[in-house]
């Protein structure tokens, strides 16, 4: 095995995953929930929710954990008429596309949805306020049958329609996946770590993400044995370590003011916290090395033959960054089990 020539291409795929844009289009008429369902989708109060009819005027491009969200002006205005809409932004430059409608499906809606799957075949149709629909002696999926019957039959043709709720989140995960699915192959990792888990599934596909990355990690760690650990035969590379948690617990969405929040709610927040700082992280590389001791770490390197820093670097970091992913998986799954996000 060529050691150096594969830490220099898992150098390059973690610069080009930091590099990495996911750009979502959200199209729709003024009023449809643009604003309401990216907020929803990112889980964050990032888009500007109006009380108006037409609160965006131009592209407003958020971004969230890696991933951009555009809420584009709303269709069929005096502004931006519905048959020269597209003419007036770059489709190239957006990596999936929602169109988003609340209420009826209206002509408007039909006529730009054709022209958006024209140009570009992956565009996901959105049916905001699933939690207003009632109609007394109909079933909700008797009224959202209709609905959908409704847009196939302007459309010409049937469609996947998702239904959400932007307060409750209710159909969110269908939606997610669905976006996830229409991505390019090569950006959907990078989505999935970036996106908000909605479901127990969601934070499993999270943890594979998560597991390849800390490999990425691992590699970096065995080029770059510079610091020393006080009291120990080992020298680990703190500043990557510390890049490594920090990407986990984005992932997971463990910032600083969650975890402060649920410190107090969930004990193992308080370890996520701890063990986040560079004493943390010292402090659990001598618990873990006086347990293993130099030879134990030894036999969790992956090749033979090579320097014994870079063996141990490898094995740390591996086996800390794995411990630390169970941390903020179990932890995020509290938090979705108990409903604590809003906490």
């Amino acid at each position: 095995m060529d050691i150096e020539k594969n830490i220099d291409n898992i150098k390059e795929e973690l610069r080009a995953d930091e590099e990495v844009q996911i750009r979502v289009a959200v199209f729709g008429q003024p009023g449809a929930g643009k604003s309401s369902l990216i907020n929803s989708i990112l889980g964050e109060s990032a888009a500007q929710v109006g009380v108006g009819n037409d609160t965006t005027k131009q592209e407003c491009l958020y971004e969230y954990n890696g991933l951009y969200f555009a809420d584009l002006p709303g269709y069929d205005t005096a502004r931006f008429p519905v048959d020269t809409y597209l003419q007036r932004f770059d489709l190239n430059s957006y990596d999936a596309f929602i169109c988003v409608f609340g209420g009826k499906f209206h002509a408007a809606d039909a006529v730009f949805f054709r022209q958006l799957q024209a140009e570009r075949e992956s565009c996901l149709l959105v049916r905001t306020g699933l939690d207003m629909l009632f109609e007394r002696h109909k079933s909700l999926e008797e009224l959202k049958a209709e609905i959908t019957q409704d847009a196939a039959r302007q459309l010409e043709r049937v469609v996947p329609l998702y239904f959400v709720s932007n307060r409750s989140g209710a159909g969110l995960e269908q939606l997610v996946l669905a976006l996830e699915d229409s991505l390019p192959e090569t950006k959907r990792e990078r989505f999935i770590r970036g996106v908000k888990a909605r479901s127990v599934t969601m934070l499993a596909d999270k943890y594979q993400a998560c597991e390849k990355l800390v490999a990425k990690y691992a590699w970096l760690a065995a080029a770059n044995a510079i610091n020393p650990i006080p009291g120990l035969d080992v020298s680990i590379d703190l500043k990557l370590m510390n890049k490594m948690f920090d990407e986990l617990k984005r992932t997971y969405g463990l910032n600083q003011a969650k975890l402060d929040r649920f410190r107090g709610v969930l004990p193992l927040a308080e370890r996520v916290l701890a063990m986040g700082t560079k004493e943390g992280m010292v402090a659990l590389m001598k618990n873990y090395v006086g347990k293993q001791g130099v030879e134990g770490l030894a036999k969790y390197v992956p090749y033979a033959g090579q320097a014994v820093a870079m063996g141990l670097g490898y094995a740390l970091t591996s086996n800390l960054g794995k411990k630390y992913l169970d941390d903020c998986h179990e932890l995020a799954t509290g938090i979705l089990q108990n409903k604590l996000a809003d906490l």
